[in-house]
């Protein structure tokens, strides 16, 4: 079921930011692995998750690259940045006409209508996340 503009504003920003993350990104919930060598050692053999710590070692680098793929989801999701650059990346990536009308559904649902254009309001109280929700709003539009 799709998402209102209304729906997206009831999120908390921490929600917002990982609500968010499931629609842009589609590598989410991949863990960020790193490998690392022991003293003495010419090849990496242990792998370490950058966000949940997960912890790999295994007796030969297939048994690394096989436990790797094997892994579960990494429960540390990566969340989007609520920032203007972010913003304004996934509203250019949006097409145009999309995401007018999905910053004009977000304008109408916090009820700013009645006081103000919605042009005035996108140039004077709009916030990163009114911008990230209409871009998902017209990613969702496209599919």
């Amino acid at each position: 079921m799709r998402k209102t503009a209304a729906d997206w504003l009831a999120y908390s920003d921490d929600e917002l930011a990982l609500e968010l993350a499931k629609v842009l990104d589609e590598n989410w919930d991949k863990h960020r692995w790193k490998y690392g060598w022991t003293p003495n050692c010419s090849y990496p053999n242990w792998v370490k998750c950058y966000k949940c710590d997960s912890y790999i070692e295994g007796e030969t680098y297939g048994d690394r690259k096989r436990l790797v793929a094997e892994a579960a989801p990494c429960p540390v999701p990566d969340r989007i940045k609520l920032d203007w650059n972010t913003a304004m990346e996934w509203a250019r990536k949006a097409e145009a006409h999309a995401f007018n009308e999905s910053i004009e559904d977000v304008f109408s649902a916090t009820g700013r209508f009645r006081e103000m254009s919605v042009r005035w309001w996108m140039q004077t109280e709009a916030q990163p996340k009114h911008y990230l929700i209409a871009a998902v709003m017209a990613k969702a539009d496209a599919i």
